[in-house]
């Protein structure tokens, strides 16, 4: 079977679109030796490596940014004689990789490497030429055919060489010479103790191909290169311009580029700089890292990181969104992934990338993240429990505390070391978890302030201790059931705590009245506006109990002039201020227009009324008098319907229900009430009216009398809207259709007889 290759991909061509592989800057070996020249961004994975590359277009624009997932030429984290791991179970966790991904869309899969049996197959070794910048795929120094993975158990151990599935060495050989000579060389990637010395390095492979006047494949560029004679002559140049992109044949996942690492995203979320997570990286030569780090950095100065990052509601929005993360983990742990079985915990959260949407939202940058296993995941093992609680429940209560106490003091590595001290073994074959022996032990570190990156001089509110103690209690629960069939958690049972937890610490960072110290800083006028606005629609809100409630004042008005009667209990939320009118108590030379009776309010009610100092209520309304709609006011004749108006209209459940229509009554004039209709300025030219006489002012016209109306009355009517002008001085005469009132009998000072305004509140209900 014939491996297929990936060169169509990657070298240029006419295709629309190519795989290209970042590059660094070249370095060699202290021994000469050419450095791995590709970005690698990750190899914490035992049998992966991650590497930086593009797709592009034919014209070299970048189309999208992705990570190549492939295995490792050695895998020196994984020591097969403890953990019974071999090349056939690694090729399954490959099979297993690219079945989910396949589901869930996470890879883009090339024709080439899924077979007619629908399994994910190996491409052909590949080695690259720095010097022409072009890869191809290693052939036999011999007879120039492409070089094989040898799988033949029966040769690897005749040879004296390990079984390919019951270990993880791999070595190359060439199928062509041992077909027609009888006889191979083998290649391995790096040397082991065990090898005979019959096995060749990459260097021996690479000197080889000096001998080669001609090969298989086209794609060898060193029988027609200009450079060989200087490449293959004693100097050995080749060694330093040709290096083995992947030494074995590979499997290979392109994933989407994740933005930054787990640790480095939750190291940000606590409150680390850019420049701090550089300087660790830097300093543990974890450099694949740094560049993840500073796009990210780039991206968050132009956006909106976090939402209380000034406010004390940090705290609540750290452990949010810590808690999200830790939940996306879960999920993974949970989803039958078994890779971090058999690593420490922290190299498998190594394995975790997070992406961030570079898109425009409503949220801040760090609210938008979505956690990723970047790896090829594991199997279950022979000798392991594969089910929760004992692997699965242990590991993420162990991630969970890092998650939660990881900060600038407590590292990673000490955090399994802490939580060991719970652990006490009853026999040889069980054991318990008890977290008081760790809080007391190591109670400092489990304080709320440690979730901060520096937690000293910071401070949690008491009132929010509660939910951290729920935070912790979850991993304790979590660690408890990984040891215990007692105290086993479902994960049925995980996810209702998880998520009850989470809802509470959202509803308290959001609840209504925590406001920042930002939100609170504002000028003094628009606080004061706000309150205005508040008790107004409080106000409007609030349903009266009994229509005697809606009213502040009671003034009765009648045409004789009673005694005042004796007050009766305030009415409660009563103002200070009622007043009786009459309508022949009013003096002519003092009319209610002047400034003294702007700052007047007036209630009126046909019950007893007492009298009490007027009080200025707004500087706007100038004198206010609320009555029940079903009142007859004395001395204006007998009520009349008011004729309707095709033109107005209520709008129901607002204020227009209370101001329905407007009385505009003088004392010193008639009884007789002028019902004009609402909306007009102007008497039509075919219509009568009986002017009003002019009032006579004692002193100097004040100018801004002209809009002074001082008093109105608003009634609720189902007519509409309708305007009243009461006149005591004129003979009765029925109320005019009149569609409006501008020209009261032509008068220039009819607005001197609109002298009083009074507000009439209508019954509701």
């Amino acid at each position: 079977m014939v491996m297929p290759s990936l060169l169509p991909y990657i070298n240029p061509g006419k295709a629309i679109s190519r795989l290209d592989i970042s590059r660094t800057p070249h370095q060699t070996t202290p021994g000469g030796a050419l450095r791995f020249p590709f970005a690698i961004i990750s190899e914490s994975g035992p049998f992966t490596r991650i590497i930086q590359a593009r797709i592009e277009s034919d014209h070299g624009s970048i189309i999208k940014r992705v990570f190549l997932l492939l295995d490792k030429d050695t895998y020196p984290q994984a020591n097969n004689e403890s953990t019974g791991l071999n090349n056939e179970l690694v090729e399954q966790c490959w099979q297993e990789a690219y079945e989910r991904c396949s589901l869930g869309s996470s890879a883009i899969l090339l024709a080439d490497q899924v077979g007619e049996d629908g399994r994910i197959q190996q491409f052909q070794p590949l080695f690259y030429c720095r010097s022409r910048e072009i890869f191809f795929h290693p052939p036999c120094p011999h007879c120039g055919t492409s070089l094989a993975l040898c799988k033949d158990d029966d040769l690897l151990i005749s040879c004296g060489l390990q079984a390919y599935p019951s270990s993880l060495r791999r070595y190359l050989y060439c199928p062509d010479c041992l077909q027609n000579k009888g006889r191979t060389d083998f290649y391995a990637s790096a040397l082991d103790h065990t090898d005979p010395q019959c096995i060749k390095d990459p260097h021996q492979l690479i000197t080889g191909f000096g001998s080669l006047d001609e090969a298989e494949s086209d794609q060898f560029p060193c029988t027609r290169c200009p450079l060989k004679g200087e490449c293959y002559d004693q100097r050995n140049l080749a060694l330093t311009r040709i290096i083995p992109f992947s030494f074995y044949p590979f499997h290979l996942l392109i994933l989407e580029s994740a933005s930054i690492n787990a640790f480095d995203f939750l190291a940000v979320l606590c409150g680390a700089s850019f420049g701090e997570l550089r300087d660790r990286l830097n300093a543990t030569r974890q450099f694949g890292r740094i560049p993840s780090v500073d796009a990210v950095a780039l991206q968050a100065a132009q956006a909106t990181p976090f939402l209380f990052d000034k406010d004390q509601r940090s705290f609540l929005e750290i452990l949010y969104l810590k808690l999200s993360f830790l939940g996306q983990l879960a999920r993974i742990v949970f989803s039958g992934i078994t890779s971090c079985r058999n690593t420490p915990f922290n190299i498998c959260l190594d394995r975790v990338w997070i992406s961030l949407t570079h898109e425009e939202n409503l949220l801040p940058f760090f609210w938008n993240f979505q956690a990723n296993l970047i790896d090829i995941g594991g199997v279950p093992l022979k000798h392991l429990p594969s089910a929760p609680p004992l692997a699965a429940n242990y590991f993420l209560g162990t991630v969970w505390f890092h998650g939660l106490l990881g900060n600038q003091a407590l590292k990673a590595g000490d955090i399994p070391a802490v939580l060991a001290t719970g652990l006490t073994r009853t026999d040889a074959l069980t054991a318990t978890f008890t977290e008081t022996s760790v809080m007391e032990e190591y109670s400092h570190l489990f304080s709320p302030e440690n979730i901060f990156w520096t937690p000293k001089g910071k401070s949690v509110p008491e009132k929010w201790s509660g939910l951290w103690r729920d935070a912790l209690g979850l991993g304790w629960a979590l660690l408890k059931s990984s040891v215990s069939d007692e105290s086993r958690l479902s994960e049925g049972d995980f996810w209702k705590a998880f998520d009850k937890l989470r809802g509470e610490i959202r509803n308290t960072l959001f609840q209504p009245g925590s406001e920042s110290a930002a939100e609170k800083a504002g000028p003094p006028a628009n606080d004061a506006i706000h309150e205005i606005l508040g008790q107004i629609l409080s106000r409007w809100s609030a349903q009266p109990e009994a229509g005697e409630e809606e009213f502040a004042e009671t003034v009765v008005l009648t045409g004789g002039a009673p005694e005042p009667a004796q007050p009766e209990p305030a009415i409660a939320n009563e103002p200070e201020e009622t007043l009786i009118l009459q309508a022949t108590d009013t003096d002519p030379g003092t009319r209610c227009g002047d400034e003294e009776d702007v700052l007047e309010t007036v209630i009126l009610s046909s019950d007893e009324v007492r009298v009490e100092p007027p009080r200025k209520i707004d500087d706007i309304i100038t004198e206010t008098i609320m009555m029940q709609s079903g009142q007859h006011v004395p001395g204006t004749g007998e009520p009349e319907e008011p004729a309707p108006d095709a033109g107005s209209h209520v709008t129901p459940g607002g204020l227009e229900e209370d101001l329905d229509e407007t009385v505009i009554l003088n004392p010193e004039s008639g009884t007789d009430p002028v019902n004009t209709r609402a909306g007009g300025n102007d008497l039509n030219s075919g219509e009568s009216e009986q002017p009003s006489p002019p009032h006579k002012h004692e002193g100097p016209q004040d100018p801004a009398r002209d809009v002074d109306l001082a008093e109105t009355v608003i009634l609720h009517s189902d007519a509409g809207d309708q305007t009243v002008i009461m006149n005591p001085n004129l003979p009765k005469s029925e109320p005019s259709d009149t569609p409006d009132r501008g020209d009261m009998g032509g008068s220039a000072d009819e607005e001197d007889f609109l002298a009083e305004t009074i507000i009439l509140k209508p019954d509701k209900g």
